[in-house]
This record gives C-alpha cells, structure tokens and sequence, in this order.
C-alpha cells in the first residue's frame, strides 16, 4: 500500500466517525497503556490466528473447527438478526459470526487488541453498512435498543483476559445487571457533582469516605469551557434556554465518557448535577448501574427535584417527614432520608487558628435575608455608640451587599467568600459560633426542616455553637451537645449565659464532637447509602 493511503486503522476511525462510534473511536485514539503486545501467525489449516501477550487465541493447528463447533454449542442453528460478541481475539469466530447474523455486536476490553484487529485488514465497509458495531468501555451499548432475547457469545481467551468485565457484559446483555461488585472487586462509584456551589464539598467528602471505607469513587470533571459557560447562564436575566440545553448536554456527553471509562457500580448524582429528563433517560438505557440522587437541598424553594426525582432508582434527602408527601405523590418507592455529616480530614481541632479569624462571637455563611434581618438586630447588643464594638462579634461569607450598616460594618474582608480552609479557621477561633439556618422570610425558618452541614462541621471541630431549633435536631443532637435558642429573642441571653461559662461550653463541644465521630461522618452516611442501594451485600 502506498504510504499516501490511510492505513486500515485510519480507515476504520473514518468510518466510526461517520456512524455510532464516536466514543468508539475515542477508546482507540486515547492515550495510555491499553493491554499486552498482539502478533499475527497463520495456522495449518490457513487461518489467521492471534497472539495476546505471547498466548495463542486459538488453535495452531484447527482455528476454523474449533470455532464451528463453539459457535454450534452456544447459538441456535440457523441466521440470526444478531449477535453479541464478547472479545475481538478470534478472527476466524468474528469471520463465520459475520456469516451467520446480520449485525455483530463486538466488544473489545483491550485497546492493544481492538488496535491490531482494525490495523491488519479493512473493516471500514462492514463499520458503514452496521454489519459490525464496535463497542469498547467508552461506549457500550451506545444509542443501542438491546433485542428482547439477545444472544451472546464469548471468545474463551478473552473472557478468561477480563472475567469481571465479561461478567457484567454478559449481565447487561442479558437484562440482569449485576446488583454490586463481583467477588473480590473494590465497589465503585461515580459522583456526577454540579458545576459550582454547596455540593461540590460534598463532592470530597464523599470521595474522602469511599477511601476510608475501602471503596472507589471519582468524579465526573467537567471541561473549564462548561464550567465558563454554566457561571454565564447562571447571571440574572432571561433563562437562554438553547445554550442551556446544549450545555445539559455537553454535560451529559462528560458523565457517560466518564461512567464507561469507570464502569462503576453506582452513578451518585448531587444536587444541581446537570441531568435533566432526557439526559437521566439516556443514562438509564445505556448504563448498567443503578442511578442515585442525593438532594441537600430544600424540595419547596428548589423545585426542579420534582421534575427528576422519578428518573432515578433511589433518592435519598435531608427532610426527614416533610419530604413524605412529596415523595407519595412523585411515586418514589425509593426515597431514603439520609441527613449531611461532616468529613474529619476537613474538620477537626485546631488549637491555635490565625488571629484575623478568632472572636467572642462570630457567623459563617450567606446573606439570607433572615440572617440579614437577625444578625442586624443582634449586632445592636454589641455596638457602642462610639462606633467601637464592645464584644467582638464577627461575620464571615457573602451575599451581605445591601444589608444594614450596622452588619455591614462586622463583615470580615468586606464579605468575601471564604474558602473550605478557612471554615476551619473561622470555627476553631470562636468562642461562640452561631448557626442560624437560611431562609427567605424573618426569623427563625422552621417550614424547610433540615439541619445544615454546618451543625455537624463545628461540632466535628471541638467548638462550641448555638443554633435556632429545628424539628430534626432532637434525632441527631441532645441539649447535652447542642445549645439551641427557640426564637430569636432568646440568642443574646444565651450568648451572655455561655459567655459566662467556658467550661460548659467546652464540656457541650467535646460531647457533640464525639457524637461526630460516632455517627455523623460522610463514611457513616456513604455506608446507609450502599447498604439501601445494594441491599444484602457484604459492604
């Protein structure tokens, strides 16, 4: 062949380009280590046979025989519509599959053997007529309807090369999906976070808990372009609905990529993970793993959980009772309450934080206009007509423009946002932490019942907080660990009462950070997750 003419493999990714096999055609171009050295031999009896790391994958002497006869002991007599093959090894078996079905559905786990198996003969034309579907870990079963009763057949070589990839093939071919790891295989998840915001901490928590806890996970990362393009469709004004569909998209190309190359047991969506409808379908139809969404969000002032919620196989929430209704009316035969926790490589007891975070008295969080409209009040207890503060009382985050200058004048750094690090920092370094949870309207928010990470941060730390009561604190905290104010009136008595009393302040911090450690950490909740998830494995 002249050295002008693409070579066979150049062929063959023309040809994926122009079908269903983009993502095909990415396993094969990709970079990295893809499986042991392939060599070609030709048998006696004329057949080409292939080498996969120096062992023969079929017979030396009788590959066309030996071939005949598996295919008559595994598939019914006669043609066939279609078939799935597991492992591109054999030549001769994929040869007398092609005679006998109309389309071949060939999966290759090793990039070495794909590689070789397209490089020594055109398979360009078989590509663009659908007579053979390449499918590679990058896109198995891509835009694939499966055939009611499919037929499935192994390469033995290959399948013995790739057992535990072979047996979840071999389940997803076959309709039953494999409920959790194979004997002896590390359970694997997948976490689909959202671009920005809350989440994405819990993103690493819950990587940093699958480690403790001996699993696999990573996360889908979505490109800087999508990113870029999430914070412009973020901006107030009209919702640009086109680009917001293609970047729902877009996103959803990043999370399939990611899922086949992982393959993971358990896809975990998080809050403002960019899934919507036809983007959860998709992953349903074409991923062998059940799908999970974790929603740390309130269902009533976030309303699109409403919208995706009966697309995933389970549900897990942070409002207890109040979701029940919610979850009987959407038909959510999964929904598990699963409350936020607190991660120890994170937050712990800092001894000496830097200066610039310590106070008596302090708040960490957004500007939600009733903690505007409450930490305003209370900074009235704390300032002097001279314009001196006489308790040191500081306010740490964002989302403070326009609030009343009397709050405005405690922001630190002119309320910035502060980094996880600095959380830390901020907790360790006061004597009085206040943890009053968002909300829209004045006071105390007692219609959205969760209770915030933040509740389990400080107390993870060994410090000290108040908190406004929630309808579920009482199952996760006593009084014992937890100061709790019933309404705003009561806060600046409380704060003088603890104020007056170190030591109670520390014997409660000490107490609520032992119950942390205990029972509120993420690798407590990762473990109720699976344990819900796959029910009756040994995790």
């Amino acid at each position: 062949m002249s050295e002008n003419l693409p070579s066979n493999l150049s062929l063959a990714l023309l040809a994926l380009r122009e079908t269903r096999g983009l993502l095909a055609r990415e396993f094969l171009e990709s970079e990295g280590q893809g499986g042991p050295e392939v060599a070609f031999e030709r048998a006696a009896d004329g057949e080409i046979v292939l080498s996969v790391g120096g062992q023969s994958q079929d017979s030396r002497r009788e590959p066309l025989a030996l071939n005949v006869a598996l295919i008559g002991q595994n598939l019914p007599p006669g043609p066939l519509a279609a078939v799935f093959l597991f492992g591109l090894g054999s030549e001769t078996l994929l040869k007398l599959l092609l005679e006998k079905a109309r389309v071949v559905y060939a999966f290759e786990p090793q990039k070495t053997v794909a590689k070789a198996f397209f490089g020594r003969e055109d398979r360009s034309a078989l590509l663009l007529q659908g007579r053979l579907v390449f499918l590679s870990p990058y896109n198995l079963f891509e835009g694939l309807t499966l055939p009611p009763s499919p037929f499935l057949l192994a390469h033995p070589p290959s399948a013995r090369r790739a057992p535990a990839i072979y047996e979840r093939f071999k389940a997803t071919v076959l309709g039953r999906a494999l409920p959790g790891p194979l004997p002896g295989e590390r359970l694997k998840i997948l976490l689909a976070p959202p671009f920005s915001g809350g989440s994405l901490s819990l993103e690493l928590f819950l990587r940093e808990a699958a480690r403790e806890l001996g699993f696999k996970a990573v996360s889908v990362a979505y490109g800087q372009d999508l990113i870029r393009e999430a914070a412009r469709l973020a901006r107030p004004g009209p919702p640009d609905a086109a680009a917001l569909k293609a970047l729902f998209a877009a996103a959803l190309k990043e999370i399939e990529l990611a899922a086949v190359k992982f393959n993971p047991h358990l896809l975990l969506a998080l809050s403002q993970a960019p899934l919507d409808l036809p983007g959860l379908k998709t992953l349903k139809e074409r991923l062998p793993c059940p799908l999970a969404f974790w929603f740390v969000e309130d269902y009533e002032r976030f309303p699109y959980a409403r919208d995706v919620a009966p697309a995933y196989d389970l549900f897990f929430h942070i409002q207890g009772p109040f979701m029940t209704p919610f979850a009987r009316e959407l038909g959510l035969n999964q929904a598990y309450y699963l409350p936020l926790a607190a991660c120890p490589q994170s937050f712990y007891p800092l001894p000496n934080p830097e200066e610039k975070y310590r106070s008596v008295l302090s708040f960490m969080g957004a500007g939600y206009p009733n903690r505007r409209a409450l930490l305003s009040a209370l900074a009235q207890n704390y300032w002097l007509p001279s314009g001196k503060a006489s308790r040191d009382f500081k306010i740490f985050g964002s989302g403070w423009d326009g609030c009343p200058p009397v709050a405005r004048s405690l922001l630190f750094e002119s309320g910035r946002r502060v980094t996880l690090e600095e959380t830390l920092q901020i907790f360790a370094g006061g004597q009085i932490n206040l943890n009053i949870h968002s909300g829209m309207g004045q006071g105390f928010d007692r219609k959205s019942a969760f209770v915030n990470p933040r509740t389990f941060e400080i107390a993870l730390t060994g410090a000290f907080q108040i908190s406004d009561a929630r309808f579920l604190l009482p199952g996760l905290f006593t009084q014992d660990e937890l100061a709790r104010a019933e309404n705003p009136e009561e806060l600046p008595d409380l704060i003088e009462y603890y104020l007056r009393r170190p030591d109670e302040r520390r014997a409660k911090a000490l107490s609520a950070r032992q119950r942390v450690l205990g029972e509120h950490l993420y690798s407590h909740r990762l473990r109720t997750l699976l344990s819900l998830a796959f029910p009756g494995e040994a995790l």
